[in-house]
Order: C-alpha cells, then structure tokens, then sequence
C-alpha cells in the first residue's frame, strides 16, 4: 500500500469512529429504538431480559460504542491503516 492509500484508509476509519459514537449516542438517548417490528423476534437480549434490563443494557452498549469510536480515532487512523497494510 502506497501513502495514498493509507490516507485514503485512515479517512475511513475516522469515519467508522464517528459512526460509532453517533449510534452510542443514539442509543443512549433513545435505548427503546429497536424494540419494534422484526427486531422483537430476532433480538434474543428483548427475549431474555425485563424491559427496565434492556433499557440499561442498552445505554451500556451505547457508552461501549462512543468510547470504542474515541479510541478508533485517538490511537489515529495512520498506525491502523499501517497495522492493517501489514496484514496482508
């Protein structure tokens, strides 16, 4: 992989990052937005826990999100674009 193509992979690494941190938020804010339709069937966390138990496991997986969207973009797209040239 040539410099430009690092670029290019950091940029979508940031992007990831953020995309992360807007779906924390969102579930954070809304933890209910997946409790209609076809996720009611399939969820197996709706299925299995109290509603008052999904409500907070949910915001839990929102604050693992923006904090797993922080990292990505702290640690810097560069050494994961490099980690991941290195790869293959």
């Amino acid at each position: 992989m040539d410099s430009s193509q690092l670029g290019q992979l950091g940029f979508w690494i940031n992007i990831i990052g953020l995309l992360l941190i807007g779906v924390g938020i969102l579930f954070i804010l809304k933890p209910d937005i997946f409790k209609r339709g076809i996720w009611t069937m399939t969820s197996i966390a709706q299925r299995t826990m109290t509603p008052e138990n999904y409500l907070k496991y949910m915001k839990k997986v929102g604050v693992f999100y923006i904090i797993l969207g922080i990292l990505l973009i702290l640690v810097g797209p560069e050494r994961i674009a490099a980690f991941i040239a290195s790869l293959g």
